[in-house]
């Protein structure tokens, strides 16, 4: 049904009882006269009368009240899940200061050291792990 500037569709009537209930002052404010015009015709009455029947179920609700010990329960679960990620982040906090350490220790080795030693012969041809001098000779005797 609409009709003229103003007037309320069928379907926004039906979608705004379905969210607002069947009372028409918890409707917003700026559709609550076109919600009134379309609540005198058969088919708004109609939706709001569906409308309180629902409300009805929904004011028969009641919500239980908690088990009395539910905080103490819940803290409980909280600082051991707390204590459990704070030993896990400890050890993976160790665990990366460890592969920082190798790491840096590595960069040391192999950057820094081979410039320092006697006889250097290349960055491709030696490393800290290298001996630069042979400790035996590869050239065959007889030649």
């Amino acid at each position: 049904m609409t009709e003229g500037p103003g007037a309320m569709s069928a379907d926004r009537f039906a979608a705004l009882a379905g969210a607002y209930g069947a009372q028409l002052r918890h409707w917003p404010q700026s559709e609550q006269a076109a919600a009134a015009a379309f609540a005198a015709t058969a088919e708004g009455r109609a939706v709001l009368d569906e409308a309180e029947k629902l409300d009805a179920l929904l004011d028969l609700y009641t919500v239980r009240a908690p088990a009395p010990d539910l905080d103490t329960r819940i803290l409980r679960q909280a600082t051991a899940r707390w204590k459990r990620r704070r030993w896990l982040r400890l050890e993976l906090g160790l665990a990366g200061v460890g592969v920082a350490g190798m790491i840096a220790g590595m960069v040391m080795a192999t950057i820094l050291m081979p410039a320092s030693l006697p006889n250097h012969r290349g960055f491709e041809e030696n490393t800290a792990f290298s001996d630069t001098v042979s400790d035996f000779d590869t050239t065959e005797e007889g030649d």
